[in-house]
């Protein structure tokens, strides 16, 4: 029994995650261990926090794990706690659960099911696997799967890489409610041999092809091809041509007339076409009625319906015949050397145009000696296998592509797509600057950390872009001879790229942020530390907002999240080494040398070095209050590493959104992002991240995670900002320990040495203790995450909606005086280029 309560204990102690199930409630509750107090001859269990409404007076059952072994212990009554906790009374020790069959827990990485549940009308679904096995799984899903529903054409994926193809059977589906009050279905599956023959595509239940009949999302998907100038395949009869779409005038509210710009001669007699084209990695396909011809483009009046299809692999960029594209390989048989035209081109392979002499390739037949020429780019392919031959096109399949070449392929791909977007050279940094200086993007704050390190900043910034490492992504559009649009994406974590730096001066500009922001999704979720993408976005971008907003309505929670956070920023305080544990002993020993003002939580001055003021670094509230904590050695400042990073999982998940502690990289064994400290190494660049807890008698209270980046990673110096996770305030009554935190934010030295630092703290969280450390308040925001298994989702939702947005930004900048201004930024942008 001691034993038992000791492991309870030990879990308290590591906020072991748990599972509570109040008698008479089928919701199961997601939440921590918080705390363990003996109470009349039991004990009494804090849980925290607490999801959903208070808690009621009833027992309860708690189930968590520790040392691998599943435990779980019953009591009562439940009784509601401070600051969102709850109190459980218990009268016993914790008892073993019985050993269930053997599964697969996937470690720090998203593992998914894509099936189509049968007669439910939804569609191909994508959910995250909780754990599977020989004979079963279990997945997280939002909507409630009755027991008895099969699940057809069921894979499991790793990455993009299939692990399982599976029939499935629901068994039971329980509801779940997590620690941010997000509910959830826990689905148990039993799995068997896959079906001889594929189900997908019947009529009951949609998987990759879904009509469209909806007159407003037609009309807006419609007006979206032609704004963006989609590239199109024009089928007619046997004969496909390539097209390309050019914007459209006239009514928004009705059907557009498709103007199509067509790379062949076009005499042929057919009245009625079929159309395929891609918007924002979904395709579609309808028919359209051919109103004219010209030389070189057709007039075409489409249906009002169209078919959606998505591919989960790839998005092709279409190549006329003057794209001077093609491939060379060599038959395995007879060791002929051929050459053909390429007609298309993605990350997972290419088509060619096939001639009679190609009846004798097949599917599934490897090619040899593989060789792709695009304009400005060939590379050689370790693997390629012929995928299919249909109508005189030969699809083949790449394997093995490096990292570098697929890098590469990468950028060919933008410039390849016709669209009105370049990729940034980066020694361009001056006149993006500029861009952004005119439309006034940079908080002044901002713009002083700028102005302290712009040559350190141009030359991180020219690093990133560089190839192969390729850690930094920006593409930019033209107007008027200026850049009028910019889209940035870096890679800030192992496995999750970051937007910065998004700006479009007018919506007349022709690259939409729209089609910046879905080009560097492609470039970087084929990637393998693309798993995660995430931005933040200032309260002041409404617009922004209200798209998310709209989107998280319309999609699967589990593949995206939001947190709000507020960001305060502070001016840099003389900065000293980052603090040691041994350090923070140091100033509490009695016969340590300290200096005549301990700064709390950081390391004494050196020899002959000035200990800062109070007045100076702005800490006057409250600094007695610290330095007293940390000489009592009732306070303690530790480095969190090893096995004390599950402290700071556990910490996160308390208070971010769980797709936003996945992005950010909040995980044990990344939080220190190792991989990504090593790439930016060979780039020559410094990135890295550190975790601080803050202990106030042997209890955490609160965590620092400490970012920082070269001068030029982010022109904001958001990279290295840091966030603060408090953990048990009700335990740091007075905010001296959270503070602590916070002064380490201010003073820890940072490259480039900043004059402002930025600190960001989750929104419901107190903030005295962070204005005691010198921080003001900079404004609120809110971090957005994605992972990309659920960008199909946003794909849809964006050419959806495109068409309304489009045209509610046009007709609010019609005005001669804002398009004058607009033009006015540009060209003052230019001429400031110039003279550079």
């Amino acid at each position: 029994m001691k034993d038992s309560v000791a492991k309870l204990a030990r879990a308290c102690e590591e906020l072991a995650p748990a599972v509570l199930t109040i008698e008479g409630e089928e919701l199961r509750r997601a939440t921590q261990l918080d705390a363990l107090r003996g109470d009349d001859g039991g004990w009494r269990v804090r849980l925290g926090p607490f999801p959903g409404d208070a808690p009621r007076a009833a027992r309860a059952t708690i189930d968590f794990a520790v040392d691998g072994q599943d435990l779980f212990v019953s009591g009562g009554p439940l009784q509601p706690g401070p600051h969102g906790t709850a109190w459980l009374a218990i009268r016993e020790a914790p008892r073993a659960r019985p050993a269930r069959a053997f599964r697969v827990v996937p470690s720090n990485e998203t593992v998914v099911a894509v099936y189509v549940a049968e007669q439910l009308g939804l569609g191909r679904s994508c959910q995250p696997v909780v754990d599977i096995g020989l004979r079963g799984l279990r997945l997280v899903s939002s909507v409630d799967l009755p027991a008895g529903t099969r699940l057809r054409d069921l894979v499991v994926l790793r990455r993009e890489e299939v692990v399982r193809r599976a029939e499935g059977t629901v068994l039971r589906s329980t509801p779940f409610e997590g620690v941010g009050g997000r509910r959830a279905y826990w689905c148990s599956v039993a799995l068997s041999a896959p079906a001889a023959v594929s189900g997908a595509g019947r009529d009951d239940d949609p998987a990759d092809d879904c009509a469209v009949h909806d007159p407003e999302r037609v009309r807006a998907i419609l007006w979206a091809l032609g704004d963006v100038g989609a590239a199109v395949t024009l089928r007619l009869g046997g004969e496909r041509l390539q097209a390309r779409l050019q914007p459209g005038r006239g009514n928004r509210a009705e059907l557009p007339e498709l103007a199509c710009a067509v790379d062949a001669p076009t005499g042929t007699p057919y009245a009625v076409v079929q159309v395929q084209a891609e918007l924002f990695g979904s395709g579609y396909r309808f028919h359209a009625r051919v109103l004219g011809r010209a030389p070189g483009l057709m007039r075409l009046q489409p249906e009002a319906a169209l078919v959606e299809v998505h591919r989960r692999r790839e998005e092709r960029v279409a190549l006329g015949p003057d794209a001077g594209a093609r491939v060379t390989y060599r038959h395995p048989l007879d060791g002929r050397l051929e050459t053909r035209r390429l007609v298309d081109v993605s990350l997972r392979g290419f088509g060619f145009a096939a001639e009679s002499a190609d009846d004798a390739l097949w599917p599934g037949l490897p090619l040899d000696a593989v060789r792709v020429e695009l304009p400005g780019l060939a590379f050689d392919v370790a693997g390629a296998a012929v995928r299919a031959v249909v109508d005189g096109r030969c699809g083949v399949e790449l394997t093995g592509l490096s990292e570098a070449a697929a890098g590469q392929l990468q950028l060919a791909m933008v410039r390849l797509n016709g669209q009105p977007l370049e990729v940034h050279d980066a020694r361009e940094l001056d006149a993006l600057l500029a861009f952004h200086g005119a439309l006034g993007l940079l908080e002044p704050s901002m713009e002083q950390n700028l102005e302290a390190s712009l040559p350190a900043i141009r030359d991180g910034w020219q690093r990133a872009h560089e190839l192969p490492e390729g850690l930094m992504r920006t593409l930019v559009g033209r107007w008027r001879g200026a850049i009028a649009a910019s889209q940035n994406a870096v890679r800030a974590y192992d496995t999750g790229w970051v937007f910065q730096h998004s700006a479009v001066a007018s919506s007349s500009v022709p690259a939409h942020s729209g089609m910046l922001q879905g080009a560097l999704i492609q470039m970087i979720v084929a990637r393998g530390d693309g798993e995660y993408l995430s931005t933040f976005v200032n309260d002041e971008a409404k617009s922004h907002h209200a798209g998310f907003a709209a989107f998280f309505n319309a999609s699967t929670p589990e593949h995206r999240g939001g947190t709000r956070f507020v960001l305060w920023a502070a001016p840099a305080a003389p900065a000293v080494p980052a603090p040691t544990a041994s350090d923070v002993r140091a100033l509490k020993s009695p016969g340590a040398a300290a200096p005549a003002t301990p700064r709390a939580g950081l390391t004494p001055c050196a020899a002959g070095e000035r200990a800062p003021t109070d007045a100076e670094t702005g800490t006057e509230a409250g600094a007695s209050a610290a330095a007293a904590a940390l000489e009592a050695g009732d306070v303690t400042l530790d480095r969190l590493e090893g096995c004390d990073e599950i402290l700071v999982e556990r910490a996160a998940t308390r208070l971010l959104d769980p797709v936003c502690v996945a992005a950010l990289g909040l995980q044990a064994g990344r939080i220190g992002i190792p991989g990504t400290r090593t790439a930016f190494a060979a780039a020559g660049l410094e990135r890295g991240r550190e975790a601080w807890g803050v202990r106030r008698g042997g209890r955490l209270v609160a965590v620092l995670l400490r970012e920082w980046a070269s001068p030029g990673l982010s022109l904001s110096s958001l990279l290295s900002a840091g966030i603060l996770l408090p953990v048990r305030p009700e335990e740091d009554a007075d905010g001296s320990a959270r503070r602590i935190a916070a002064q380490l934010a201010a003073r820890a030295p940072l490259p480039g040495e900043p004059r402002v630092r930025f600190l960001f703290v989750p929104e419901a969280c107190d903030a005295a203790p962070v204005e005691a450390a010198g921080f003001t308040r900079a404004g609120s925001c809110a971090l957005y995450a994605f992972h990309r298994h659920g960008l199909r989702e946003y794909y849809r939702h964006v050419s959806s909606r495109y068409g309304v947005v489009h045209a509610r930004l046009r007709a609010r900048s019609a005005s001669p005086r804002r398009a004058n201004a607009a033009a006015a930024a540009a060209a003052a942008v230019m001429s400031e280029s110039e003279a550079a």
